[in-house]
């Protein structure tokens, strides 16, 4: 089990690779939960000269991995009227939000992006989120421009 284990509630399996021991002493001094920021992960200290996962000594984390891409919550579609009917199209302001069960801010990317100039008709608008461990998602959604007095 390389001096730490996980019980799953009737085996027990190693946890990673384990860390490696001294020549004397205990291995592992102390135990705690904690989230970095990056999730919840079991922290151990103590004294061994290395845990292969994170390469570190003295200092161990084993953590969950982050598979789950973010979810994204995007409008349904958007119609709105070229006010100034000058053959132009019409600035439109959207928000885009995503969630994620690991990562607090995933970063959120749209093309085009809220504040474009969208021209007559409908543009779809591609918008992928992503979250620290790479995972995308992404979702589309419809901007329509009439021109004034039409709908």
């Amino acid at each position: 089990m390389n001096n730490i284990a996980e019980w799953d509630g009737s085996d027990w399996s190693p946890l990673g690779s384990g860390v490696s021991a001294p020549l004397l002493g205990d291995v592992i001094n102390s135990l705690i939960l904690f989230d970095d920021g990056s999730g919840e992960a079991l922290h151990a200290g103590g004294i061994f000269p290395s845990a292969p996962e994170s390469g570190d000594s003295y200092l161990a984390k084993w953590g969950c991995l982050d598979i789950l891409p973010p979810v994204l919550n995007v409008p349904a579609s958007l119609t709105v009227f070229d006010c100034k009917d000058n053959g132009q199209g019409e600035l439109v302001d959207f928000v885009v939000t995503a969630t994620d069960d690991q990562d607090s801010a995933p970063s959120v990317v749209c093309m085009p992006p809220s504040g474009s100039l969208f021209l007559h008709g409908k543009t779809t608008v591609t918008c992928t989120a992503t979250d620290a461990a790479g995972n995308q998602s992404t979702a589309h959604f419809v901007v329509r421009v009439n021109r004034k007095g039409r709908h």
